[in-house]
């Protein structure tokens, strides 16, 4: 039996009655044209302009202005102050793959490399060093021979 949250409570008899319960995780194409990822959430807190150590905190008073207006009271000092948010509040941020590193570190990365082979054999890196790209992006960079014709050394981004 699934209900509408998609979670199956299927009592199973093995021997016991336990109630196994397994959520149902919809696969991307399932979910039609929602795209699920992985968010970070925050709490965040308005200090006192005031007092500098107290947080300020709504009261429940809205002023129907536009744009609409709420008063916060410092929970220290007393202070009150019309804002356009109520304190505190929660955001979020898209998760970022950490592990995942962007074009352009992975481009930084292969140009280090290639300065630190022309540092290492003597070669003027301004000279020596020739990015070569696919389709307008820089996808490596090529070292070069004294005679300025043939690759020695390729580092691809």
């Amino acid at each position: 039996m699934e209900n509408r949250n998609g979670w199956n409570r299927v009592p199973k008899f093995d021997g016991t009655m336990e109630v196994k319960i397994n959520r149902w995780s919809p696969a991307p194409e399932d979910v039609g044209g929602e795209k699920r990822r992985e968010i970070q959430t925050f709490e965040v807190d308005y200090i006192c302009p005031k007092c500098k150590k107290g947080n300020m905190r709504s009261t429940g008073i809205c002023y129907y202005t536009n744009p609409m207006q709420y008063q916060n009271k410092c929970n220290a000092c007393g202070h009150t102050d019309t804002m356009d948010k109520t304190y505190p509040y929660v955001d979020y941020t898209h998760k970022l793959n950490t592990n995942m590193k962007t074009k352009f570190d992975q481009t930084k990365e292969a140009f280090n490399k290639a300065t630190e082979y022309c540092y290492l054999y003597g070669l003027n890196w301004r000279e020596y060093i020739r990015p070569f790209f696919k389709n307008g992006i820089v996808v490596g960079y090529h070292v070069l021979d004294e005679t300025k014709s043939t690759a020695i050394k390729t580092f691809n981004v």
